[in-house]
């Protein structure tokens, strides 16, 4: 009988103390017989009301027949009502109910709808809905119940595994008589919460919108919030934030990073604070609050994002200092992420002093922590990786990237000196707020899955992140696009050849083979190539634009500053122009919708990322055509009534 107490010595010291107890759990056993189960619950009903439960029991045993009392003592003590229930059965009977009390034995539903006389009990749908239904009722939440008769198919249609029908949200948690109808409808998505998390926000008065903004986010979000000592608006205006810029990670020490939201929300740090720190990003920006009561002297002085995130992993070494000197000498020493990227490309003592000066700002410009997050992602890639970080540390990374011959092998097309050295240059315009530049550095090509916005090639989790390096072949740059000084925009171009229209499926012009010298010299399928490669044309193209915090009404400019650096490096160059789709919407000028086949280039990181031809177009696909519809500059060249591409640009 008292197996399912979760205390049961001490509820046998209770036993023993109180014959008051002890006479009521002898009603019950005398009642139900040895298999009624006691659980935590009723015992402490019992234990607050012996005398009174004891004497409304004893009645109820002369009231029922010997065959429904079993029944009946199994539905009162499943209810968790037992005052409450008994008392309404006497009173019931004594107006005149007693055939109906003894009909109610039945069945559990019977029961329930003699002692709350529910509208809809037949519609309930299982245990949780019924047991919600008798908290509702006799703990008297009025309110509730009658949104929940004036909502009755959306109640119905709640899942059982919502929050609303878990017995700690709706007894601990919140007060059922403040849920309202948008509350009701929100309860069909929010599922039922851990109750470890859930026992945090017992007996706190807390509003559904609380429960609801923190539903499922691991457990450090609740412990943030509950640290929180501004009002409850306040701790939902800066949960939100972090929440939106996901910059909570799970080695983050709470309790100091609530004391400085206590005082002001995360945006307004990074804004005021932290603004002058260049690239900061919110995980960095959070690590800082973590750490500010130790670094706070230095906080003024940081300058980039690669200091912040140095400083941030050595606050052992430096709580309390002030000047940033001491702290900047010590980095090739103490810098994690340099540390472990030297050891894994085995760069040696002398080389490191040979180039420390270029190390040194490789750190800062948060080379290290950016080369090490890919290198631990894409392992595969590490030799290629290594180089490129060597070229970089060497200040030859242009010599590598524009290596001898590399542009034309990449295309498989003469380039002119002059072209290659227009395509070299990097170029920009600036029209009053906003600013198109190309990069082709390291760093900035790295970056150009995570700025402005995570995209599938970033270094990080993109998923196409083993693409990436493809972006440092000679054929490829970046562009951004800053919006008074913050980068909004970024987009991809890349310098290769194409021809108008279709040519024969399954072209390879040309493929890398031995040679047959059992053929005649000239033969039939390499006078098709030759014939192919007199229409290929060089075409500057430019992929999709990536935007983050651009405003609409920016837009337009913005795209059409973009058209206009490209058309004008066109025109050094001597080649054509050509953009993705994506640009239509904005309504270029002298440009029209043209199919080519365009060039997949040779790439030597094995695999590449192309947006406008697919995506990823791995190794097996190089050197091959794919014919889709583009944007193309229109200069007409009309010959048997069509516009051909030609093999030779000319310049305009």
């Amino acid at each position: 009988m008292l197996n399912a107490l979760s205390d049961y010595d001490g509820c046998l010291s209770d036993i023993v103390h109180s014959h008051e107890i002890f006479e009521a759990l002898d009603e019950i056993l005398r009642i139900g017989g040895n298999r009624q189960r006691i659980d935590d619950e009723n015992f402490r009903q019992i234990k607050e009301q012996p005398g009174t439960i004891k004497d409304f029991l004893q009645w109820a045993d002369r009231f029922f027949t010997d065959e429904e009392k079993p029944s009946f003592m199994e539905f009162l003590l499943s209810n968790h009502s037992l005052v409450y229930d008994l008392r309404r059965l006497k009173d019931k009977v004594a107006n005149g109910m007693d055939k109906e009390a003894h009909r109610m034995t039945g069945n559990r539903a019977s029961y329930i709808a003699f002692f709350y006389n529910n509208e809809f009990i037949e519609e309930w749908k299982g245990e949780r809905m019924e047991e919600l239904m008798i908290y509702a009722i006799t703990h008297k939440k009025k309110a509730f119940l009658s949104l929940l008769k004036e909502k009755k198919e959306l109640f119905l249609s709640i899942p059982f595994h919502s929050i609303l029908f878990q017995r700690e949200f709706y007894d601990r948690v919140i007060n059922l008589n403040t849920i309202n109808a948008r509350n009701l409808e929100q309860c069909l998505k929010i599922k039922q919460w851990p109750v470890d998390i859930l026992e945090r926000f017992y007996d706190r008065g807390n509003t559904f919108e609380e429960i609801r903004v923190l539903s499922g986010l691991p457990e450090r979000y609740a412990e943030l919030y509950l640290n929180l000592s501004p009002s409850v608006d306040a701790r939902l205006k800066v949960i939100r934030e972090v929440i939106n810029k996901n910059c909570l990670q799970i080695d983050m020490e709470i309790p100091p990073l609530a004391r400085q939201l206590s005082v002001q929300p995360f945006s307004v740090w990074m804004q005021r604070t932290f603004s002058h720190i260049k690239g900061l990003d919110n995980i960095v920006g959070m690590r800082l609050l973590e750490h500010y009561e130790q670094m706070q002297y230095l906080i003024g002085d940081i300058e980039t994002v690669a200091e912040a995130r140095y400083i941030c992993k050595n606050t052992g070494f430096f709580q309390g200092e002030k000047d940033i000197q001491i702290v900047r000498e010590q980095i090739l020493d103490k810098n994690e992420d340099w540390k472990k990227l030297k050891e894994a490309f085995g760069f040696s003592e002398e080389f490191i002093r040979d180039n420390e000066a270029r190390i040194k700002e490789f750190i800062y410009k948060d080379g290290a922590y950016i080369m090490g997050t890919y290198l631990r992602n894409v392992p595969e890639k590490k030799e290629a990786l290594r180089r490129l970080v060597y070229a970089e540390l060497m200040g030859r990374f242009r010599e590598l990237k524009y290596f001898r011959d590399d542009l034309a092998v990449e295309l498989d097309y003469p380039i002119l000196d002059s072209s290659r050295n227009r395509w070299m240059e990097n170029i920009q315009e600036k029209s009053d707020r906003l600013h198109v530049w190309e990069e082709d550095g390291l760093l900035p090509v790295m970056q150009m899955g995570q700025v402005p916005e995570a995209t599938c090639l970033s270094y990080v989790d993109g998923v196409y992140k083993q693409c990436l390096l493809a972006c440092h072949d000679a054929n490829k740059k970046v562009i951004y696009l800053s919006l008074d000084g913050k980068i909004v925009l970024r987009a991809a171009i890349r310098l290769t050849k194409g021809i108008y229209g279709s040519i024969k499926k399954d072209s390879s012009l040309p493929k890398l083979e031995f040679a047959d010298l059992s053929a005649p010299v000239f033969r039939q399928d390499e006078k098709q190539k030759e014939e192919v490669k007199q229409k290929e044309e060089l075409i500057l193209f430019l992929e999709t634009a990536y935007m983050s915090k651009l405003p609409q009404d920016m837009a337009g400019p913005a795209i059409e500053l973009i058209l206009r650096l490209m058309k004008k490096k066109a025109r050094l160059m001597g080649v054509r122009f050509a953009a993705s789709l994506f640009y239509k919407e904005w309504r270029p000028k002298d440009m029209v919708c043209m199919g080519i086949s365009m060039f997949i280039s040779r790439s030597k990181a094995g695999e590449q990322y192309l947006d406008s031809i697919g995506g990823d177009n791995r190794i097996e696909q190089e050197g091959s055509y794919r014919k889709c519809v583009f944007l193309v500059e229109n200069k007409k060249r009309l010959e048997n009534g069509r516009s051909y591409l030609r093999g030779k640009a000319r310049k305009n």
